[in-house]
């Protein structure tokens, strides 16, 4: 019985130690040309970058600091959140990372004002 008792009390340690090892990496996996800005929430579909007003797109996605969906509304109105985005190709924003302290520490290409990025990012406009 003292066998099978140690048996299942090591098995169950090595199972949550897996289970731990797959949520101790502090950095989710961002893609790497999501461009980093100051996100303050302007409206129920609005998201204010870097000063700059943008439309969340039909089906974009904010993603919290623990991984989960959440919307705008359970936001609050007027903090500045740093955060990673992902535009699609009308320049509406498809998704957004609410960064971690540790992800923010990560390097990240800067969501800027100036006309160049924007020209680079949408040659048509």
């Amino acid at each position: 019985m003292k066998k099978l008792l140690s048996i299942a009390l090591s098995l169950g340690l090595l199972l949550a130690s897996t289970v731990y090892a797959q949520y101790s990496d502090p950095v989710r996996p961002i893609p790497a040309n999501a461009p980093k800005a100051k996100m303050i929430v302007a409206g129920e579909r609005t998201l204010n970058l870097n000063g700059k007003d943008f439309m969340l797109a039909p089906g974009g996605v904010i993603v919290n600091e623990k991984n989960l969906s959440t919307v705008t509304t359970a936001l609050d109105n007027g903090y500045t959140y740093i955060v990673r985005v992902k535009f699609d190709s009308q320049a509406q924003i498809q998704r957004v990372w609410i960064l971690t302290a540790a992800e923010n520490e990560v390097e990240a290409p800067k969501l800027a004002g100036d006309s160049s990025f924007w020209q680079w990012l949408f040659p048509w406009l």
